[in-house]
Parts: C-alpha cells; sequence; structure tokens
C-alpha cells in the first residue's frame, strides 16, 4: 500500500486522519476504480485537491479547526450559497502518486443530508485555443472532454456540468462532475479548467 504522506512527512504528524470513518486509503481506491472506468489516466493531470464533506455544522468547525492544526486557510467563500473552506496542509498528502496538498470543506448544505467523509478530488484540464488565438468556450471545452472520453452517453455515469457561482471570484471555473450511477462507490471526480491555487491568486 503507498504511503499516504510525501516523503518530507509521516503519518504522525496528522494522527486525526485515523479518526475518518471514511479512511483515506479506501477513498483512494474508490477513486482509482472510479478513474479507470473513465479511462481517465490520473497520472497526466493535476490533482487540484481532495474534499471533505461532513454531516453537520459543529462536525465541520471541528474538522476546520483540526485542519488548520496542520496547515493554514487560504481561502473562505461562499459557493451557491454556502461557505467552503479551503486549506493549504504544511506537508502535502500522496495521493495516488501526486503530491497533494489542499483540501476543501465545504458547510453542509441545510436542504440535504451527506455523510462524513471524502467526496470528490479534482483535477484540471485547461481551455484549448481553438482558431485564430482564440480559446474555446465553456460548452466547447464541456463537449470536446465528453466527447474525447466517451461519457455523454455512458448509462453508468452520473454527469453534472455546472458553473459554481463564488461571490469574490472574478474567473469562472466551470465543473464537469463524475460518479457512478449505481453502487456502493459514490466517490466523485470533478473537472476544472483552471487549478483553485490560480483562482485565487487572481
Amino acid at each position: 500500500m503507498p504511503h499516504l504522506f510525501a516523503e518530507n512527512s509521516s503519518l504522525d504528524t496528522m494522527p486525526f486522519l485515523d479518526t475518518m470513518p471514511f479512511a483515506l486509503e479506501q477513498f483512494a481506491d474508490e477513486i482509482n476504480e472510479l478513474a479507470q472506468y473513465l479511462q481517465l489516466s490520473l497520472a497526466d493531470f493535476e490533482i487540484d485537491h481532495l474534499c471533505l464533506r461532513v454531516a453537520n455544522e459543529m462536525d465541520s468547525k471541528n474538522w476546520l479547526t483540526t485542519f488548520l492544526h496542520y496547515g493554514r486557510l487560504i481561502s473562505q467563500n461562499t459557493v451557491n450559497g454556502r461557505p467552503i473552506y479551503l486549506i493549504a496542509l504544511t506537508k502535502s498528502l500522496n495521493f495516488l502518486q501526486h503530491s497533494v496538498s489542499i483540501i476543501e470543506l465545504p458547510m453542509p448544505k441545510k436542504e440535504s443530508a451527506c455523510t462524513t467523509g471524502w467526496e470528490h478530488i479534482e483535477i484540471v484540464m485547461p481551455f484549448q485555443t481553438i482558431t485564430n488565438g482564440f480559446q474555446e468556450s465553456i460548452a466547447q471545452w464541456q463537449q470536446r472532454i465528453l466527447q474525447t472520453y466517451g461519457w455523454e452517453n455512458d448509462e453508468n455515469l452520473a454527469i453534472k456540468c455546472s458553473q459554481p457561482s463564488v461571490t469574490g471570484e472574478q474567473r469562472a471555473n466551470p465543473t464537469i462532475a463524475l460518479r457512478f450511477r449505481n453502487g456502493n462507490n459514490r466517490s466523485c471526480i470533478k473537472i476544472h479548467p483552471y487549478s483553485i491555487q490560480s483562482i485565487i491568486e487572481d
């Protein structure tokens, strides 16, 4: 089993991960299973960050406090009406052979229940330049990716294309979210044209 932390880190530095009800190793296995089904080589793309969903607001605040013992808050925005925190860990996680240092922690949605655990990863697939130096539109970007990988008409996949409304961010960062429609694997891979770091730095 691969180590969960980058070379300059150790499990002892983040013992709270042992208390997670949904282990990081299990999450990595589920993401790897989904990526293989999608015929998506994660080695070819940047894994931007990991997202932890928490069932209630009090526990979310406790997890935020815990994460801040091991990193620093780099963004606190309202996305589609709810707060979402981004924490940069001091020591990166080694996740599926990627060094990942950013954790996304959204506050729970009041109108929908969720189970505490790792929910999704986000990877970056940039916009392409099409003709005369013009960048493809969001619709063209979404269509190109869905058609390139043959996901568009796959009945085994639940696909959601969206453009989250983020208070204070000037640049749109649309999303393609993919998960299995049925089964026990509920983990999700999300695709963006821009890294979260570049959005924050704008």
